[in-house]
């Protein structure tokens, strides 16, 4: 019996990274062609048009599924314009970038205007989709053709083209929906890093602490000293900020990348609204219109996600510069309390030294005494002879000491001199 054919087109890699949420991603059971448009699609074959249609016919496709015989934008044309781009046959199905995100237009014969679109996920080597689009603005009809990863941004954009089914033909209307996807995405994320650098604030005792309220002060956000540095989450907040700065300036990038992609849209815009028109009047069509006012709404929310997001970065590399501060704090407390502990230590010694020493005369003259070299007992000599050859010992033995005290310091300075100099000159040790 032959093992079923697995829908399933994404890499193995691909799964791996994301846990093996092969549910998540678009597969071939979500294959399909839609025909969205004001009134009911128009009974025609699949790119030959006529008349005022006004629909967008949308082909749903998995990535790795080369369908390019199937694009909207005839093969040739679309491998031409490949070819001078130095892009691979596979990019428009291939889920790995080849290049970075990319969008252009691609000359057609007639009236005909086409483009495409394939943008990254997020920074990642891997296509959240790729989009190629031809658009005649002779009949207002649209064909497009779109390889997507995930099946809830599908979801997304299936729901966006039918609440907007009265301007879903227009050929700008689904990157503006695809990009709003993007561009919806920062919010939510930029306030967990919001929520995250706000309990580190409170950890650190730098939360508003200049306003001195009450409610904040019972609460334990004003501390300071040891109450702060032992708190469990203490040595782990700066690589959490590092963390949070790192993730607001992979926003700020992707504002910026959007942002040019928003451009692009506006350029693209303005060259299509001199050729769209009304079929009743003949007079330029206010779609152009309504999609001039949806650029204008998106690029205000890509410039807050920018500023937002530079902001919560700022303020988490300056929560970084306090924690080190506060570790340093802490260091030097420490420092301190060790030096404290070794001058106690010192006094100490200094002490067992001075009553050492006023014991030292009266036990060395007791010794001394005690020896043969005097005798109290008997009448007459009371110093034996041979006393000299005590001094002659004693002196001796107490100037080798000397000496060899000297020539052991002398020797360890001398080695670390030359130690020193070498490193210095870089020649070997």
């Amino acid at each position: 019996m032959a093992a079923p054919i697995s829908k399933q087109t994404i890499s193995s890699s691909v799964l791996q990274t994301y846990l093996g949420k092969a549910h998540t991603f678009v597969n071939q059971e979500d294959q399909e062609c839609i025909e969205i448009g004001p009134g009911e699609a128009p009974n025609i074959s699949r790119y030959k048009v006529g008349g005022d249609q006004r629909f967008l016919r949308l082909c749903i496709c998995p990535l790795n599924v080369n369908m390019n015989d199937k694009l909207p934008i005839s093969w040739g044309i679309m491998r031409q314009q490949l070819d001078l781009l130095n892009l691979d046959e596979t990019y428009m199905f291939d889920e790995n970038m080849q290049a970075p995100p990319s969008w252009f237009e691609v000359p057609l014969s007639g009236d005909l205007k086409g483009y495409v679109i394939k943008t990254d996920k997020w920074g990642a080597d891997l296509t959240n989709f790729s989009l190629s689009v031809a658009f005649s603005p002779s009949t207002g009809m649209t064909c497009a053709f779109l390889h997507i990863l995930l099946k809830s941004d599908l979801k997304q954009i299936q729901d966006r083209l039918q609440a907007l089914k009265s301007i879903a033909w227009h050929p700008l209307l689904l990157p503006l929906i695809l990009l709003e996807q993007r561009t919806e995405l920062a919010p939510p994320d930029l306030a967990k890093v919001r929520t995250a650098l706000y309990k580190i604030e409170k950890t650190n005792g730098t939360h508003k602490n200049y306003q001195k309220r009450a409610r904040h002060h019972q609460a334990g956000y004003y501390a300071w000293g040891e109450e702060v540095w032992n708190r469990q989450e203490f040595d782990s907040a700066p690589g959490d900020l590092t963390s949070m700065a790192s993730s607001c300036a992979l926003f700020g990038a992707k504002c910026k990348i959007n942002e040019r992609f928003l451009d692009w849209i506006e350029e693209m815009n303005q060259a299509f609204s001199m050729v769209i028109t009304n079929s009743s009047t003949g007079n330029y069509s206010t779609s152009s219109s309504i999609i001039s006012g949806k650029i204008s709404t998106t690029r205000t929310w890509l410039k807050n996600n920018q500023d937002w997001s530079a902001y919560l970065g700022r303020r988490a590399e300056v929560q970084v510069q306090a924690c080190l501060s506060f570790m340093a704090q802490r260091d030097n407390a420490f420092n301190l309390k060790t030096s404290k502990t070794a001058l106690r230590d010192s006094s100490d010694m200094r002490i067992i030294a001075n009553v050492t020493l006023a014991f030292l005369p009266a036990t060395a003259a007791a010794t001394f005494f005690s020896t043969s070299f005097f005798n109290f007992q008997t009448e007459g000599r009371i110093v034996s002879g041979w006393i000299w050859l005590y001094c002659v010992v004693c002196v001796g033995l107490t100037a080798i000491a000397f000496v060899a005290w000297y020539w052991s310091t002398r020797g360890k300075a001398l080695r670390k001199s030359m130690f020193e100099g070498f490193k210095r000159d870089g020649l070997p040790l």
